[in-house]
């Protein structure tokens, strides 16, 4: 053929022939001769040897994990390989961990060799179990230590404000999360009126431990002082594993409050219609906080009913307080119900969330007392005709609730007030029916005999009625107090204390202060033993002293925090002298950081310390920093890149469209 004729190839067509053949060659010489399967119309035939072995137990060879420490990093999957093999076929491979610190098994974990498992943190034993083909069993174990630095525990539940009312008690729970399971303290600065408790947490779980922010009533002043209107109070909430710490701020509004006035319980009274018992003379006692710090006024009101519900104007009571009403022969005989009530000034102006969280509008409050008043002219005297328990004498456990009643009458009308006592000391009043009760526990660890007398009045006559219980002794919870309680309906077996301290006063030396008799024998000899448990030298052991109270007061000293302990002394303490120490009125938290110094450094505090890698993550925090991703992997510049691409596509679409428009229009 000529060169470049009709029919001529070209070289690129010649290569592709030679390719087509080669492969139709290849496929052919597989299919018939390298395929040891039969082909149709083909006979095979072949011969072999069966050998049969006897195999013992599989012998199994443990690569990874190796019996050494492995390091991670906070907040890293502790993720390890497991790499075994085996010198006979396996059917099945599983494995045991054991957690050496909880005492915890992980059983029956199935898996396939060369892959990986979720160790525990500090020591862990793995037991590898394979099964033969032929059934045999074996395990092997390897013992290995997963190391992970101290990280800082982790506060939750503390809001960014917290709003309490002026004469109530602040109780909220929060709680701090720290993987590494150490003991962990709390504080909150400044303290007073506000404290931390328990000092030292209550453990929920083994990474959970529980708080409280606490105070005593909240005074007048904690919500800025009369007519102050609130008070904000910035705090900070600091939880330290003794090296590392978490902080939250919190502000806690205090709101002031109208306080309700007090009247006094004038009581059930009787007078006669002539002679010297007819006048019935009373200066009705009442109080209010803020009017005894000179604010508004206190009114008086009295309403009487007769013993046919009618409103009557038989007397009245003054602005100072005082009834004095003298009854004569026209009187009418009969029982009267009175109401006599007082009537305080509201605030000037009080806080725009007052109703919300204080159940109040501020305004001015009234409260009333109830008796009644019998005028007679054959006064007889009320009795206990019915009573429970009807033994007189009977024996009850000290967490018994013993309930007692009585049903009274009165000739006259006149239902009775009752006075209940305890071993004489008074505990209820009942006023305004003929049935009372009283429900009484005498508590842990008050045991033998007691007496339990009720009294009956009409103002003039009265009658009484006594039990006498003998009563066994229960033992007292820890940290509640032993007395007793109730009446009315129930009341409390214990009471449990709420520890409040105060801030550690200055770090003194305790030999001068021994020397000049600020300390005694007993607790200087204490001090020096800690501070030889600590390392700290003559020179160097000092004391300081705190002061506690009883936020919940129940008067006792069971589990009272210390208020006396050792410390590292400095002439002039500061927050450079390397020292954890109390100075400028107030202490520090961790060496030379928080209270009077600067914050501590945590991981919530958006500035990169103390080891970081970037700012509050990775290093010693909790979060992992997110990696940097390279410029052109960030999903910003590839929307850049597509949208540069596509107007670039338009634009040679749209010039295409012309240069073929051009040739059509010009011919070409």
């Amino acid at each position: 053929m000529k060169r470049g004729g009709k029919n001529s190839w070209s070289a690129k067509q010649i290569f592709l022939l030679v390719f087509l053949l080669a492969v139709t060659f290849f496929n052919i010489y597989y299919v018939f001769f390298s395929l040891n399967t039969p082909v149709t119309g083909y006979g095979v035939s072949s011969t072999g040897f069966v050998a049969l072995t006897v195999e013992g137990a599989p012998i199994i060879n443990i690569y990874e994990p190796k019996n050494m420490t492995y390091n991670f990093s906070v907040g890293e999957s502790l993720i390890l390989n497991l790499s075994v093999d085996a010198n006979v076929g396996i059917q099945s491979w599983w494995y045991d961990l054991y957690d050496f610190k909880h005492d915890f098994w992980l059983n029956d974990i199935a898996f396939s060799p060369n892959t990986t498992f979720n160790a525990f943190r500090w020591s862990n034993r793995i037991f590898v179990h394979a099964l033969s083909l032929g059934n045999s069993e074996s395990v092997k174990n390897v013992t290995f230590f997963v190391f992970v630095p101290n990280s800082p525990p982790v506060i939750y539940d503390v809001p960014s404000q917290i709003f309490i009312c002026e004469a109530q008690q602040l109780v909220h729970d929060f709680y701090a999360v720290d993987d590494d399971e150490d003991d962990l303290r709390g504080a909150i600065f400044p303290e007073n009126p506000f404290f931390v408790i328990p000092e030292f947490g209550v453990r929920e779980n083994i990474t959970r431990v529980n708080f409280q922010m606490v105070s005593g009533p909240l005074s007048k002043s904690s919500a800025g002082g009369l007519n102050g209107v609130y008070r904000n109070f910035s705090e900070l909430i600091s939880i330290t594993d003794f090296n590392l710490l978490d902080s939250k701020n919190t502000v806690i509004t205090v709101i002031e409050i109208n306080n309700p006035p007090f009247i006094e319980d004038v009581g059930v009274k009787t007078i006669w219609n002539q002679g010297e018992n007819s006048t019935f003379y009373e200066e009705v006692f009442s109080s209010d906080y803020e009017y005894s710090l000179g604010h508004g006024n206190l009114i008086y009101n009295l309403t009487i009913w007769n013993s046919s519900s009618q409103i009557v104007n038989l007397f009245g009571i003054n602005q100072s307080g005082v009834i004095n009403f003298t009854a004569a022969n026209q009187t009418q005989i009969g029982v009267y119900d009175i109401q006599v009530c007082v009537e305080d000034t509201g605030l000037q102006n009080p806080y725009s969330l007052i109703q919300t969280y204080c159940n109040q509008t501020g305004g001015s409050m009234t409260v009333c007392d109830n008796f009644s008043l019998t005028v007679t002219n054959q006064n007889r005297a009320p009795t206990i005709v019915n009573y429970s328990p009807e033994n007189l004498r009977f024996n009850a456990s000290g967490a018994d609730t013993i309930k007692f009643n009585i049903s009274t009458y009165d000739p006259d009308g006149t239902k009775p007030d009752a006075y209940w006592y305890v071993d004489g000391v008074f505990k209820e009043k009942d006023e305004g029916s003929f049935f009372d009760e009283f429900d009484y526990i005498f508590g842990c660890e008050i045991f033998g005999v007691h007496n339990v007398t009720v009294n009956i009045t009409d103002g003039l006559l009265n009658d009484s009625l006594s039990w006498m219980v003998s009563v066994g002794n229960v033992v007292c919870p820890s940290g509640s107090s032993p007395s007793g309680g109730g009446g009315g309906g129930g009341g409390g077996l214990s009471c449990f204390s709420k520890w409040g301290c105060d801030t550690w006063n200055l770090c003194q030396n305790a030999q001068t202060s021994l020397n000049v008799g600020l300390l005694s024998g007993e607790d200087y000899r204490d001090i020096e033993s800690s501070c030889a448990e600590q390392e700290f030298g003559d020179e160097a052991c000092g004391f300081q002293i705190r002061g506690c109270s009883d936020l919940s007061m129940c008067f006792l000293s069971s589990g009272k925090p210390a208020e006396l302990q050792s410390c590292a002394y400095t002439e002039n303490p500061s927050c450079e002298d390397g020292i954890k120490n109390c100075h400028d009125s107030g202490c520090e938290f961790l060496v030379d950081c928080g209270g009077s110094c600067n914050a501590c450094p945590t991981c919530s505090d958006k500035i990169k310390n103390q080891g970081e890698e970037g700012i509050d993550c990775s290093g010693p925090c909790p979060w992992r920093c997110i990696p940097e991703v390279p410029l052109l992997k960030r999903s910003t510049t590839l929307y850049i890149f597509l949208i540069i691409a596509l107007i670039l596509i338009i634009i040679v679409i749209i010039r295409l469209i012309r240069v073929l428009k051009y040739n059509r229009e010009t011919g070409r």
